[in-house]
């Protein structure tokens, strides 16, 4: 190593912990650093935080770098991810040298392929750092940066492993509830791991999809970018507007009296439904959960007894109270329950027995009022017709 290089470690030295405010450490623990990375039987989660205290204060630097010299012996700084740091580890892993970590990057590019040196899983490494992070031994995301923390509180790092453990023992509860519901429902677990392996042979087709869509577009994307703008086209433009062939001939005076009167367009109604049909069910489900609240809330107020209807709802089958809850919105618009407020609405547990019928039609009682009413009109106009005459 060149004297100006030492000298220039030395200032870099003084500098970082002059920035940070802290004393200077003696870097004869950098030793014990490579023997926690290089254990293969270690935790990782300390392995990792190793290799981040090695490559970030270990360089006199905030975040994880490479700090080393090029193949001319100049000083050389490159920002290292977590990808770097599973390839590090796998290195010492494999017994390596370390010294080969500061070699220059071409030189160490070339020995990793040469001794076939495969990184360790980078889940493993995104999972340690996430963990390092909850509980303050390594800094807050920043970008691609690995930040070890400067000065970390016991008192976090003792809650998150609280915490840790309480999810652990949280899941495992939940692993054995789950078993235990698969053996009463049997028939919903199967549908269940279908659904589970319907949705991950879609997402992995949909993840090859994108692959091949970001591969064919890779060449288009390195192209220089053009910032002029497209010279318009002849054809663009709006087309003049094409007058009708009726009012050729005619004078300005009447198209324009045309122009200003609305035609009147005939009321078309539309086609009457028979009130017989029953809707389908769609193949997506409900927009409103299965549950009792759901009924209770949908279901007309002053019609919805509860201490009946509660016990029937909850001893349905979830797909039966997806039915249910469906029904409901197709009885909500059908004549009968609208009608005149809701006064035909049953009760509730009248209702759910029958729900899979079709809705009943509407109670025609308003001819007889109707009939009643012309009557009136009608020997009223008599009325006001013979008064007319009388008068004059």
């Amino acid at each position: 190593m060149s004297g100006s290089y030492g000298d220039s470690r030395e200032k870099r030295f003084k500098a970082y912990y002059t920035r940070i405010g802290r004393p200077p450490y003696a870097p004869d623990y950098l030793d014990n650093l490579l023997t926690v990375m290089a254990d293969p039987g270690g935790c990782t989660h300390h392995r990792v935080l190793a290799w981040a205290i090695y490559r970030a204060p270990g360089n006199q630097n905030e975040f994880a770098i490479y700090l080393g010299t090029d193949r001319e012996g100049r000083s050389e700084e490159i920002l290292l991810g977590q990808t770097d740091c599973a390839l590090d580890l796998a290195w010492l892993e494999a017994g390596y040298p370390p010294e080969w970590l500061d070699a220059p990057r071409p030189v160490w590019q070339a020995e990793v392929a040469r001794r076939g040196v495969q990184p360790l899983d980078k889940s493993v490494i995104s999972r340690a750092v996430a963990y390092n992070r909850n509980r303050g031994t390594m800094a807050p995301r920043d970008g691609q940066k690995l930040v070890p923390a400067v000065a970390t509180d016991p008192a976090k790092v003792a809650r998150s492993r609280e915490l840790f453990r309480s999810h652990k023992d949280r899941s495992a509860e939940f692993s054995a509830f789950m078993e235990r519901w698969k053996v009463a429902h049997s028939r919903e677990s199967e549908e269940l791991e279908g659904a589970r392996s319907t949705v991950e042979r879609i997402r992995k087709l949909a993840l090859s999809d994108y692959r091949k869509e970001k591969r064919s577009v890779a060449p288009e994307r390195k192209r220089a970018r053009s910032y002029n703008l497209p010279e318009p086209s002849i054809n663009e433009g709006t087309p003049p507007p094409v007058e009708s062939t009726d009012s050729v001939g005619r004078p300005p005076e009447a198209k324009a009296e045309e122009e200003a009167t609305p035609a009147l367009q005939p009321e078309v109604l539309p086609p009457a439904q028979p009130e017989t049909l029953t809707p389908a069910m769609p193949a997506v489900p409900p927009p409103e959960p299965p549950s009792y609240a759901t009924l209770k809330r949908l279901y007309p107020q002053g019609h919805f007894d509860e201490p009946k209807s509660k016990p029937f709802f909850e001893a349905l089958t979830t797909e039966s109270k997806a039915r249910v809850i469906y029904r409901l919105g197709v009885y909500l618009k059908c004549e009968r329950w609208t009608d005149e407020r809701g006064r035909y609405v049953p009760l509730c547990s009248n209702w759910l027995p029958t729900c899979d019928g079709d809705p009943p039609p509407a109670v025609r009682l308003h001819g007889k009022t109707n009939q009643k009413r012309e009557d009136k009109a009608e020997s009223l106009r008599q009325t006001l017709a013979f008064a007319k005459a009388f008068s004059q």
